[in-house]
């Protein structure tokens, strides 16, 4: 469940574009998505309040002094009234961050859960040994010399593995399941690690495998996060889009004047 206002959930719809100048300087630059996507960014950012002061010694003021290659606050006190700048702007710009992760909180830290259950399968993480072979034959030769422990799996790799074709020390990954082929991932997840696993065919192509390790995700604060921002992405592909389509659509002539 998200907590988006009524104005969020379409703002796409509403937020002010470019003006003729501005829009032709941005796509002249390739700046026109980011620009959108800030100005959607920022108006989420509004959702959350803003600090009524920051301290001289704040650290987002700090970092801001700091990009702009300034190294104390009476510095950019300084900067801003040699650029008739109200410092009240670079307190709003300098809480931006916390600010957008703020409103993100406070909008999407309920769906986050759902997020993740429903992404999961798709976040656990493997690594593989894999052998890759033409010949068919040899490969389903070699699986039951290994099941009958005539040959270990290592040896193999010593024997195959830098043949060309192969994967690099024949190991794939960690990569996520989601990253797989159907059948290695359905693999993967079937056969626990140090398990052989009979040949695949994929590809034209026999694969000899063993899962290595295998992750499983969990909803961890990292992940968190990365749900968080998922979610906000997904508002903010959204809302885009609506920009966009406003931006291009067709312009409507004006309604002629009637004579007098």
């Amino acid at each position: 469940m998200t907590l988006l206002s009524r104005d969020l959930l379409t703002i796409g719809s509403t937020i002010p574009l470019p003006e003729a100048d501005e829009l032709r300087t941005l796509f002249r630059d390739e700046l026109l998505v980011a620009c959108l996507q800030r100005r959607l960014l920022e108006a989420l950012a509004a959702s959350a309040p803003v600090p009524e002061t920051l301290a001289a010694e704040s650290a987002p003021l700090l970092r801001l002094a700091a990009s702009l290659k300034l190294e104390r606050f009476e510095q950019l006190e300084s900067w801003c009234r040699q650029h008739a700048i109200p410092l009240a702007d670079l307190q709003v710009l300098a809480s931006f961050p916390e600010r957008l992760q703020a409103a993100s909180e406070a909008i999407w830290a309920d769906a986050v859960p759902g997020r993740f259950l429903e992404r999961r399968a798709s976040l656990d993480q493997v690594t593989l040994s894999v052998l890759r072979f033409e010949d068919a034959d040899l490969a389903l030769e070699l699986y039951f010399q290994m099941v009958d422990g005539d040959v270990s799996y290592s040896m193999l790799i010593d024997r195959y593995g830098s043949q060309p074709g192969q994967p690099p020390r024949a190991m794939v990954g960690p990569v996520t399941l989601a990253q797989l082929h159907p059948l290695l991932a359905r693999a993967s997840e079937r056969y626990a690690p140090g398990a052989l696993i009979p040949p695949l065919e994929i590809n034209g192509l026999v694969h000899l495998l063993r899962v290595e390790v295998l992750s499983k995700a969990s909803l961890d604060e990292p992940m968190r996060q990365r749900m968080l921002i998922e979610l906000r992405q997904q508002w903010l592909d959204e809302q885009l889009q609506l920009a966009l389509d406003r931006l291009n659509a067709p312009t409507r002539p004006s309604p002629a004047i009637a004579d007098v």
